[in-house]
Protein backbone atom coordinates (compact mmCIF):
# COMPACT_ATOMS: atom_id res chain seq x y z
CA UNK A 1 0.00 0.00 0.00
CA UNK A 2 1.36 3.36 -0.96
CA UNK A 3 1.01 6.44 1.20
CA UNK A 4 -2.40 8.00 0.83
CA UNK A 5 -4.11 4.91 -0.61
CA UNK A 6 -6.73 4.88 2.14
CA UNK A 7 -8.09 8.32 1.26
CA UNK A 8 -7.29 8.73 -2.43
CA UNK A 9 -10.83 7.88 -3.62
CA UNK A 10 -13.04 9.64 -1.08
CA UNK A 11 -15.66 10.40 -3.74
CA UNK A 12 -16.67 6.73 -4.01
CA UNK A 13 -18.27 6.59 -0.55
CA UNK A 14 -19.79 8.82 2.13
CA UNK A 15 -16.97 8.55 4.71
CA UNK A 16 -14.89 11.60 5.50
CA UNK A 17 -11.10 11.57 5.42
CA UNK A 18 -11.07 11.60 9.24
CA UNK A 19 -13.43 8.62 9.40
CA UNK A 20 -11.32 6.67 6.92
CA UNK A 21 -8.12 7.35 8.82
CA UNK A 22 -9.78 6.47 12.16
CA UNK A 23 -11.12 3.22 10.69
CA UNK A 24 -7.56 2.13 10.04
CA UNK A 25 -6.37 2.71 13.63
CA UNK A 26 -6.82 -0.94 14.46
CA UNK A 27 -6.03 -2.44 11.09
CA UNK A 28 -3.53 -5.25 10.74
CA UNK A 29 -0.39 -3.95 9.12
CA UNK A 30 3.08 -5.26 8.63
CA UNK A 31 6.66 -4.17 8.97
CA UNK A 32 8.43 -5.34 5.87
CA UNK A 33 11.46 -7.49 6.59
CA UNK A 34 11.65 -8.97 3.08
CA UNK A 35 12.91 -12.57 3.26
CA UNK A 36 13.37 -14.99 6.11
CA UNK A 37 16.33 -17.38 5.94
CA UNK A 38 15.90 -19.02 2.53
CA UNK A 39 16.10 -22.54 3.98
CA UNK A 40 13.12 -21.90 6.30
CA UNK A 41 10.30 -24.38 5.64
CA UNK A 42 7.27 -22.77 4.04
CA UNK A 43 4.40 -22.18 6.44
CA UNK A 44 1.03 -23.36 5.11
CA UNK A 45 2.66 -25.75 2.67
CA UNK A 46 3.34 -29.47 2.68
CA UNK A 47 5.30 -31.51 0.15
CA UNK A 48 2.21 -33.64 -0.47
CA UNK A 49 0.25 -30.60 -1.65
CA UNK A 50 2.74 -28.03 -2.86
CA UNK A 51 6.14 -28.11 -4.55
CA UNK A 52 7.10 -24.89 -2.77
CA UNK A 53 8.55 -26.24 0.46
CA UNK A 54 11.06 -23.54 1.48
CA UNK A 55 11.24 -19.76 1.46
CA UNK A 56 13.80 -20.12 -1.33
CA UNK A 57 11.25 -22.03 -3.45
CA UNK A 58 8.60 -19.37 -2.82
CA UNK A 59 11.06 -16.56 -3.61
CA UNK A 60 12.12 -18.15 -6.91
CA UNK A 61 8.50 -18.73 -7.97
CA UNK A 62 7.37 -15.24 -6.95
CA UNK A 63 10.22 -13.50 -8.77
CA UNK A 64 9.65 -15.67 -11.86
CA UNK A 65 5.92 -14.86 -11.92
CA UNK A 66 6.61 -11.14 -11.43
CA UNK A 67 9.14 -11.19 -14.29
CA UNK A 68 6.72 -13.09 -16.53
CA UNK A 69 4.01 -10.52 -15.85
CA UNK A 70 6.41 -7.59 -16.14
CA UNK A 71 5.40 -6.58 -12.64
CA UNK A 72 7.70 -4.87 -10.15
CA UNK A 73 8.64 -6.66 -6.94
CA UNK A 74 7.16 -5.16 -3.79
CA UNK A 75 8.98 -6.23 -0.59
CA UNK A 76 5.65 -6.20 1.27
CA UNK A 77 4.58 -9.21 -0.79
CA UNK A 78 6.30 -11.50 1.71
CA UNK A 79 4.36 -10.02 4.62
CA UNK A 80 1.14 -10.29 2.64
CA UNK A 81 1.84 -13.99 2.03
CA UNK A 82 2.42 -14.42 5.79
CA UNK A 83 -0.85 -12.62 6.57
CA UNK A 84 -2.73 -14.92 4.19
CA UNK A 85 -1.05 -17.95 5.76
CA UNK A 86 -2.00 -16.72 9.23
CA UNK A 87 -5.60 -16.23 8.16
CA UNK A 88 -5.70 -19.76 6.70
CA UNK A 89 -4.18 -21.21 9.88
CA UNK A 90 -6.74 -19.35 12.00
CA UNK A 91 -9.60 -20.41 9.73
CA UNK A 92 -8.55 -24.06 10.00
CA UNK A 93 -8.22 -23.77 13.78
CA UNK A 94 -11.70 -22.25 14.02
CA UNK A 95 -13.13 -25.12 11.97
CA UNK A 96 -11.31 -27.57 14.27
CA UNK A 97 -12.96 -25.81 17.24
CA UNK A 98 -16.38 -26.50 15.74
CA UNK A 99 -17.12 -23.26 13.92
CA UNK A 100 -18.98 -23.68 10.64
CA UNK A 101 -17.86 -21.62 7.63
CA UNK A 102 -21.12 -19.63 7.68
CA UNK A 103 -20.54 -18.83 11.39
CA UNK A 104 -17.44 -16.84 10.47
CA UNK A 105 -19.34 -14.25 8.43
CA UNK A 106 -21.12 -12.62 11.35
CA UNK A 107 -19.33 -13.21 14.64
CA UNK A 108 -20.98 -12.29 17.91
CA UNK A 109 -18.90 -10.60 20.61
CA UNK A 110 -17.85 -13.89 22.26
CA UNK A 111 -16.83 -15.45 18.94
CA UNK A 112 -14.96 -12.30 17.92
CA UNK A 113 -13.01 -12.40 21.19
CA UNK A 114 -12.14 -16.07 20.55
CA UNK A 115 -10.86 -15.21 17.08
CA UNK A 116 -8.73 -12.38 18.48
CA UNK A 117 -7.22 -14.70 21.09
CA UNK A 118 -6.43 -17.19 18.35
CA UNK A 119 -4.67 -14.52 16.29
CA UNK A 120 -2.81 -13.24 19.35
CA UNK A 121 -1.52 -16.73 20.14
CA UNK A 122 -0.22 -17.20 16.60
CA UNK A 123 3.51 -17.55 16.22
CA UNK A 124 5.37 -19.07 13.27
CA UNK A 125 8.40 -18.60 11.07
CA UNK A 126 6.96 -17.09 7.93
CA UNK A 127 8.29 -16.09 4.56
CA UNK A 128 9.27 -12.65 5.84
CA UNK A 129 10.48 -13.76 9.28
CA UNK A 130 8.91 -14.40 12.67
CA UNK A 131 5.17 -13.73 12.79
CA UNK A 132 4.00 -13.26 16.38
CA UNK A 133 2.17 -10.87 18.66
CA UNK A 134 2.65 -9.47 22.13
CA UNK A 135 1.66 -11.79 24.97
CA UNK A 136 0.10 -8.72 26.61
CA UNK A 137 -3.43 -8.62 25.21
CA UNK A 138 -3.72 -4.92 26.02
CA UNK A 139 -0.46 -3.81 24.38
CA UNK A 140 -0.45 -1.70 21.25
CA UNK A 141 -4.23 -1.23 21.24
CA UNK A 142 -4.86 -4.98 21.42
CA UNK A 143 -8.19 -5.97 22.87
CA UNK A 144 -9.87 -2.66 22.07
Amino acid sequence: FLEGWLIEDLESHSCTETQMLQSFNYGITSVVTSWNDLSTPMPCSTPEVDALTTVSDFRAELLAQEALAGAPHYPATTSLADAICMAVMAYNSLLDLGFLPQDLNNLNETEFAAVNLLFQATSFQGISGLVSFSEDGTAESAGD
